[in-house]
């Protein structure tokens, strides 16, 4: 399937930018680009990629330990011993001579449309140093598989599900779920949305069940592919 060359995933955006501001500098000139608007693009860079990988990534760890230390208390047994709180990580310093400026997403878009524009880049070259260039193979809905990005019990009866949609190759996609040890699956529905909420009850009211989900892609009302792996997730009574 053939991608746009930025990211959807932002573990994935900081990547981007930290590898564009490796070998931006290399071609800089010859793309036509000057002495401050260089060091410009080089700070975005810089800002882009310590935001995303030295910020956010232990953060969102955080926020996974919260729900995992709230839940253990919510379910644990009647004056169960309470676990330790999570350690709070240290807000990272700002990277050496940077300067964080709003809008780097805007800026980037425009840099690569320059960069794509100048009579001296190649798409084979540079563009695949820069990573400004569509990567992958096209499309195919037989062998495409769908796929969920993430499950998670957010409440009693309650599971959030995050769905991809092939950056926008397909329409929707068909979600199922069964109980742990059920053969047969129900249909919740076809979503066009990323993300969907589960509230189906469980079998018995207050009691946690294991339930399973699968995903199918959709084009034009009809189901293509392969179905997703099955995922699992404790589900809150």
């Amino acid at each position: 399937m053939k991608k746009p060359y930025f990211p959807d995933a932002l573990k994935d955006q900081g990547i981007w930018y930290g590898n564009f501001g490796d070998t931006f500098a290399n071609f800089a000139s010859a793309l036509g680009f000057a002495g401050p608007e260089i060091i410009a693009i080089l700070n975005d860079c810089k800002i882009a990629e310590w935001m995303i990988g030295s910020v956010l990534d232990p953060y969102e760890k955080l926020y996974s330990e919260v729900s995992g230390w709230v839940r253990t208390v919510l379910d644990a047994a009647n004056g169960a011993p309470i676990p330790a709180f999570p350690m709070i990580p240290a807000w990272p310093a700002l990277p050496p001579s940077a300067t964080i400026v709003a809008g780097i997403d805007g800026r980037r878009i425009l840099w690569v449309e320059r960069c794509k524009s100048s009579t001296n880049y190649t798409p084979g070259v540079i563009g695949v140093a820069l990573r400004t260039e569509p990567t992958g193979t096209p499309f195919d809905p037989m062998t495409w598989q769908a796929k969920i990005r993430s499950l998670e019990c957010t409440g009693p009866a309650q599971v959030r599900i995050k769905l991809a949609k092939a950056s926008g190759e397909v329409d929707a996609n068909a979600v199922y779920s069964r109980r742990k040890g059920q053969t047969v699956w129900t249909k919740l529905g076809v979503f066009t949305q990323a993300e969907i909420t589960d509230t189906t009850p469980c079998a018995v009211p207050g009691q946690p069940e294991e339930r399973e989900y699968l995903v199918r892609s959709v084009i034009k009302d009809v189901e293509i592919g392969i179905a997703s792996d099955i995922e699992t997730v404790i589900v809150r009574g």
